[in-house]
């Protein structure tokens, strides 16, 4: 899909953003979206609104990345130091996984905490 009819290549920001997105991943699918399959819609108080059209199944989602310059925050997280270095080491999770949860949580009719015993 060529979006340069539709959007100017002239700004650095955008480029950026474009490119940032490149980084990104279908939800559907997991193919990586193309520079060719991110089109830039905006940008407010640093914070960019980004369309992702997958080039394999089509999906379309949307991605808010935000650029701000100055040094990288400090990782917020509720883990412990211990339990940081304990899913550190894990292996990470796959689409397969979160597949299976959503079939779960879909199938799910009560609370929660039943799939859990």
């Amino acid at each position: 899909m060529d979006n340069s009819a539709r959007q100017p290549e002239t700004d650095f920001r955008g480029r950026l953003v474009r490119q940032v997105c490149t980084h990104v991943r279908c939800l559907r699918c997991d193919t990586a979206f193309g520079r060719e399959d991110v089109i830039v819609l905006g940008e407010r108080e640093h914070i960019w609104l980004v369309a992702v059209i997958c080039a394999v199944c089509r999906f379309q989602g949307l991605v808010f990345a935000r650029l701000q310059p100055g040094p990288r925050p400090d990782l917020l997280t509720e883990l412990s130091p211990e339990e940081a270095e304990h899913f550190a080491t894990q292996p990470a999770i796959s689409l397969t996984d979160v597949r299976a949860l959503r079939h779960a949580l879909d199938a799910l009719d009560g609370d929660i905490s039943q799939l859990w015993q």
